[in-house]
């Protein structure tokens, strides 16, 4: 692998104020009134961990939000959590006073709700090596933090060491780090390609990967391609 910029991963929760309402990066996840009725009345759909990266306007509008990435003064990749209701993903404000124990029970049934889902994936060989495509699911992006799926796909992948590139939600791509030259600079140019296209309604994440070791995240960084001869 050649890094150009290497972060650390990070855990914390969010102490920001209460949530009003907040608005996707192309306005397309306004809170729908009557979804959000349902949510104050207990009837909201399930929640579930979302990624976005650190520009994402509801860390200043007080979602609940743990950072992944950076730091809650710089955050560059955060986990907030979403009830998935049939016309929107309605994100979950931080209240004053919520103890850690029930922050802690939220993000746990988020990531059960996560976890229970059976991820649809495509396997595509060159050669010897091979890519996972899981794109095109809402939470396929999130699937990062599915850590079943990430035990799985190192049988698949024959590796103990896995990259995954998550550049905008509803995108997920992984190969081994060993994987063949060829198949490494195609994976970079695939991410990239996605990162920068405008014409994507799905909000950016991150251009560059995770690495997973035994299906748990230890860097994060972005990756050169290799000098083809």
């Amino acid at each position: 692998m050649i890094f150009k910029t290497l972060f650390k991963t990070n855990l914390r929760y969010s102490m920001d104020n209460d949530f009003k309402q907040v608005h996707g990066q192309t306005g397309s996840e306004l809170q729908d009134q009557k979804e959000l009725n349902q949510i104050l009345a207990g009837d909201g759909g399930k929640i579930y961990p979302v990624l976005r990266n650190g520009d994402w306007i509801g860390i200043q509008n007080g979602a609940l939000f743990t950072p992944l990435i950076g730091t809650f003064e710089n955050p560059k990749i955060v986990i907030a959590l979403a009830h998935d209701m049939p016309n929107n993903l309605v994100y979950v404000p931080y209240k004053a006073g919520t103890h850690y124990e029930e922050l802690n029970k939220m993000y746990d049934e988020a990531q059960a709700n996560l976890e229970a889902i059976k991820v649809p994936y495509e396997v595509f060989q060159y050669h010897d090596h091979f890519e996972v495509n899981a794109c095109g699911h809402e939470f396929s992006s999130e699937f990062l933090l599915h850590k079943p799926f990430l035990d799985e796909l190192h049988t698949v992948l024959k590796s103990d060491e896995i990259l995954v590139a998550v550049p905008r939600r509803g995108y997920f791509k992984a190969i081994a780090s060993n994987t063949s030259r060829d198949l490494y600079n195609g994976f970079i140019e695939e991410y990239e390609f996605a990162f920068h296209n405008d014409a994507s309604e799905k909000p950016q994440i991150t251009n560059g990967v995770f690495v997973i070791k035994d299906s748990v995240i230890i860097q994060r960084g972005e990756l050169e391609k290799y000098e083809t001869e």
